[in-house]
């Protein structure tokens, strides 16, 4: 588990979760808004962040839990951050990341709080900021299929041969989701 604003992040292994596939305008983003763009398009290509974004966050976000960090200061810290990757570095300069860290080292009296403040400072927000960012910055958006494919991989989960004609739309979706679950519910038995 990893120390987060409010409270522990952890895994939860006994619920599965179906987002509402049903259409909405309301808000400027979400599972509702995304439904309406594919139902109007033309192209029902889906696009997914990038794979690799995660895996750079994921190290960026072990870093700061473990003792990588510890004791560094700002500029060192910045400079471990350009060695996971660049644009990662040019996003946490652009943020003053550097200072940020200093500052939060100053104002916290042992290593577990100082980690906690990094946390309330690299919230949810600044996660989905860097996440745009990475994509905006070598890391496009691509079609789901072929990133779900590098998520299974990653997670162990194993997907059969898919016929050709699965090979794109929301039906396409639709089908490999089931899979998945069905695959991720057997393992988490």
């Amino acid at each position: 588990m990893i120390s987060a604003k409010y409270g522990k992040v952890g895994h939860i292994k006994t619920t599965t979760v179906y987002p509402s596939t049903r259409i909405s305008n309301r808000v400027p983003f979400g599972t509702g808004r995304k439904m309406g763009e594919l139902a109007e398009s033309a192209d029902k290509s889906i696009p997914f962040y990038n794979p690799e974004i995660f895996q750079i966050l994921k190290r960026f976000i072990a870093s700061l839990n473990g003792a990588v960090f510890q004791g560094m200061t700002g500029q060192d810290a910045a400079g471990a951050c350009r060695e996971i990757n660049g644009a990662l570095a040019d996003y946490l300069d652009s943020r003053s990341f550097s200072e940020i860290w200093d500052k939060i080292r100053k104002n916290s009296r042992d290593e577990e709080q100082f980690r906690r403040n990094l946390h309330v400072w690299f919230d949810a927000f600044q996660t989905f900021k860097l996440t745009h960012h990475l994509r905006d910055n070598g890391y496009g958006s691509v079609d789901m299929l072929p990133a779900l494919s590098t998520l299974l991989f990653k997670t162990g989960l194993e997907v059969q041969a898919l016929p050709l004609d699965m090979m794109k739309g929301l039906e396409t979706a639709e089908k490999l989701l089931k899979i998945m679950r069905s695959q991720a519910t057997s393992k988490s038995v």
